[in-house]
């Protein structure tokens, strides 16, 4: 073992657990970039070689995130520009420095790269037209390079989409995303020629309605939430009806007295929230022994602002005997009312039945529901 061999093994040695750490972290992500960035030129390799006549490599590639502010800073006048089309309205970019696009041009057009720097001019839709072909095939084979590779989702699913000749509608077009531009310093083989070339992708991390990791954090967020609250109580008040009455009818009100409610009352319950917002209907019955309601609309399929205000007008004609009297007949006693709701049954015995979700097996309407008219009781049949 050499001076310079024994001098590395002494200083690993020296190194603490968490430095060791980080060094083979380090050494991880540099392996990782070097795969990233080997795959970038093999693709771009093999896209020029689908022209004949284009000889170029990549020399350096470089990966990082800007806003959108500093995309629009990267234009200068001569560029090239394109708008990319990706996966879920997604919105790319391609920049072309003048040499790169009259590099890429001439290869098509005349099968070779001149020497000499070409002319400043403008692009046109033209170039435009023999570009589209090149730039879509250098995206299949990023893909295609990196299918394995964490990076792949960034580059999939984009194409060509449409010719940009001035700048100044990006910060329009563009949504105002964190960005990720990838830039390709190229050589022209055989000349003396390099370009610039600029592809700028939203970052799938941070697009609003993207798939990345943030989505999938705030997904696991989601699901805990929901076991959580799932499993806590909820109190639902099972209101009969809503009355109006005088103020000073209120006020002399006292321990004994009846109110009047309408025939519907016991058929159609308001299943509320605390806040008073109607969930569901029910109808009042019996079950074991017990007070029970039946559901009669499914939960969540009333509107937001469902409501079953029953007002009693004051002619009211027919009403229950259940803690009710006409209004012209209110008991003088507390025996008098309490003689007159001996009788009450509740309107279905739901004992029979267990869970409530066969409506058809509630019973009639019990004969101890008489009519305040003194008629006989109803005998309407239940609706199958």
């Amino acid at each position: 073992m050499d001076q310079a061999e024994a001098e590395h093994t002494n200083r690993a040695d020296r190194q603490t657990p968490l430095e060791r750490m980080t060094a083979r972290a380090r050494k991880a992500a540099n392996a990782r970039s070097a795969a990233f960035e080997g795959a970038i030129r093999v693709a771009f390799g093999r896209m020029a070689r689908s022209r004949r006549g284009l000889d170029a490599v990549a020399k350096t590639v470089m990966m990082y995130p800007a806003s959108l502010a500093e995309v629009v800073e990267l234009t200068e006048p001569g560029m090239f520009l394109s708008l990319l089309e990706g996966p879920e309205d997604r919105i790319g970019l391609v920049l072309m420095c003048p040499n790169m696009m009259a590099g890429l041009v001439e290869a098509v057009t005349t099968g070779r790269v001149g020497e000499g720097a070409p002319a400043p001019r403008k692009p046109t839709r033209t170039d435009a037209a023999l570009l589209a072909p090149l730039i879509d095939r250098f995206f299949q084979q990023i893909v295609a390079r990196l299918e394995a590779a964490p990076q792949c989702d960034q580059f999939a699913g984009y194409v060509y989409g449409s010719f940009l000749d001035d700048p100044r509608p990006l910060g329009v077009l563009l949504e105002d995303v964190t960005y990720q531009i990838l830039k390709l310093r190229v050589k022209f083989v055989e000349t003396s020629r390099q370009g610039e070339l600029y592809l700028i992708l939203p970052d799938i991390a941070f697009v609003p309605d993207g798939t990345g990791p943030d989505d999938t954090a705030d997904a696991a967020w989601a699901t805990r939430l929901e076991a959580a609250v799932s499993t806590s109580e909820v109190q639902l008040d099972a209101v009969l009806c809503r009355i109006q009455m005088k103020l000073s009818a209120v006020s002399t009100l006292s321990c004994g007295d009846v109110l009047c409610l309408p025939e519907s009352a016991l058929e159609a319950l308001s299943l509320e929230t605390l806040d008073g917002r109607a969930i569901a209907q029910a109808r009042l019955g019996q079950a074991r022994g017990q007070r029970a309601l039946r559901l009669t609309t499914r939960p969540g399929d009333m509107p937001d602002d469902a409501d079953i205000p029953f007002t009693l007008p004051t002619s009211a004609a027919r009403v229950l005997q259940v803690g009710v009297v006409p209004e012209d007949s209110t008991p003088r006693s507390e025996e008098t009312a309490d003689e007159m709701l001996a009788g009450f049954t509740p309107p279905g015995d739901f004992s029979q039945t267990g869970a409530f979700t066969q409506p058809d097996a509630m019973s009639p309407l019990d004969e101890g529901l008489l009519l305040d008219e003194g008629g006989p009781p109803d005998t309407r049949e239940e609706p199958e």
